[in-house]
């Protein structure tokens, strides 16, 4: 391959977008602080790289994916860390299906986190612990090491494929998780039993991108 097809491979590659996408596998997964054009840290963690494949095994889309960072003043917190608790679990499911018998490895690490925290494994107590931004960040900071630990040696063109769903946000602006519910499932669901819906508030939410902004000043819009 010439230096020009390298360097062009990428830059070719389309964005994963809105909707329910098929023949997914996800190629990588970092946890390493980032930060935006203006050197200012962005508050987001777990960044996840999905990818769509062709027949051929070629990436020809893809999409990193991330969850906002816990604000332990807030008072959704907990249900902020239940959903990418959810989400992150659901892409563990699929990368490391529990086969009758076997030990669920994700679940006795959630276990020994919190026996390391000192929190007691009832919804009361991991609520009240969340109220911590030191025991936010460090919760957060150990799931990733063991969701990156169980990734590490399946994802990949290679790895099992999944069916993604992406939406926008409220504001329609960007593409990315649902803010709630699951997103992934393996695409060995048959799609008549598939679980992934888009609803009304996601098409919504599709509609506010394509609106045109109306100026503040029509009179003087083409001036």
């Amino acid at each position: 391959m010439s230096l020009l097809s390298k360097l062009m491979d990428n830059a070719r590659k389309a964005e994963l977008g809105f909707g329910i996408n098929e023949n997914c596998v996800v190629t990588k997964v970092d946890n390493e602080p980032r930060t935006n054009k203006n050197g200012d840290p962005i508050n987001r963690n777990s960044f996840t790289t999905i990818s769509q494949i062709d027949e051929s095994g070629k990436i020809i889309a893809e999409r990193e994916v991330s969850w906002f960072n816990l604000d332990a003043t807030k008072d959704y917190v907990f249900d902020n860390f239940i959903s990418q608790l959810e989400q992150m679990t659901a892409i563990v499911d699929c990368y490391c299906p529990i086969a009758e018998g076997d030990k669920d490895v994700w679940g006795l690490a959630f276990s020994a986190i919190l026996a390391e925290e000192e929190i007691e494994e009832t919804k009361e107590e991991l609520a009240e612990a969340l109220k911590s931004q030191k025991t936010c960040d460090s919760l957060i900071e150990q799931l990733y090491a063991v969701y990156a630990e169980l990734l590490e040696d399946k994802i990949g063109v290679e790895g099992p494929k999944l069916r993604v769903k992406l939406t926008f946000d409220n504001k329609g602006k960007n593409i990315g998780l649902p803010k709630f519910g699951n997103f992934v499932e393996s695409m060995d669901v048959a799609l008549e039993d598939s679980k992934l819906k888009l609803t009304k508030g996601d098409q919504e939410n599709k509609a506010k991108s394509t609106e045109t902004p109306v100026a503040k000043n029509p009179a003087k819009a083409n001036l």
